[in-house]
């Protein structure tokens, strides 16, 4: 998400106590430049006959913002897959470190390109 560098530098240098109570108290605040962007995508793709998609990729903390972001996308029909709700997460990643591994790269790939292909073949 464009903003949650942001928040995760609070987190860092505020605490993670700070970054929960905006996440909580100020999601839909901190999710719209989001949204807002995502929903500009999808109008110019269809403008253009081009299908949209979102892959969601788990962070490593809490993720308060995937709830009001996948409302969001159901309700404007933007299809979407989140990859921690295939089951990828902390042991996908490198050892003490953010980045997948060549295991969380290869898992990964086994949902985006069914859902790629699903994107090229819907009408």
């Amino acid at each position: 998400m464009f903003v949650e560098h942001r928040f995760r530098r609070k987190a860092r240098d505020r605490g993670v106590p700070e970054y929960q109570r905006l996440a909580v108290f100020h999601t839909q605040e901190f999710v719209q430049p989001t949204l807002d962007a995502l929903m500009g995508f999808d109008e110019l793709c269809r403008q253009r006959g081009v299908r949209f998609g979102v892959v969601m990729i788990p962070s490593t903390g809490n993720a308060p913002f995937d709830a009001p972001l996948k409302r969001a996308l159901r309700n404007a029909d933007i299809p979407y897959v989140h990859l921690g709700e295939a089951g990828l997460g902390s042991g996908h990643r490198l050892r003490g470190d953010a980045h997948w591994s060549e295991r969380g790269h290869r898992e990964a790939a086994r949902y985006i390109a069914p859902f790629g292909l699903r994107l090229l073949s819907d009408e």
